[in-house]
């Protein structure tokens, strides 16, 4: 399996946006059967050289995986997110070079339940005037 970030075609990244919409995709070459729940656990947003830049969300999710679906290449799972979605109070982007990081828990199907497996990937992103 494999996880895929990436901007969404067609919008525009600029300063001061409120929103910072990105689109996560879990594909894989051969069908794996998978929680039909996939734990988005971090979203962020940072500036590479400086370590108090931080913008995004972190969520631990604790459920029973019940359902399953699988996904290959014809049947990816993607979702949307806001990496903003819970900054309230941020202040406005400033234009310059980022990096959008995602970490994803996918639970794989086996024959005594379901097994965790960590997705993680970072894109880097430019913030236009």
């Amino acid at each position: 399996m494999d996880i895929f970030v990436q901007v969404i075609e067609g919008y525009t990244y600029k300063a001061g946006m409120a929103k910072l919409p990105i689109s996560i995709s879990i594909e894989s070459d051969v069908p794996v059967e998978v929680a039909e729940k996939i734990d988005i656990n971090s979203v962020a947003l940072v500036k590479p050289g400086d370590p108090d830049f931080f913008l995004g969300f972190s969520r631990s999710i604790t459920s029973i995986h019940r359902n399953s679906m699988v996904i290959d290449q014809k049947h990816p799972y993607r979702k949307e997110v806001d990496v903003l979605e819970d900054e309230d109070a941020c202040d406005p982007l400033a234009p310059g070079k980022y990096q959008v990081r995602v970490d994803v828990t996918v639970f794989r199907k086996n024959s005594s339940g379901f097994t965790a497996e960590v997705l993680s990937k970072a894109i880097p992103l430019e913030i236009c005037n």
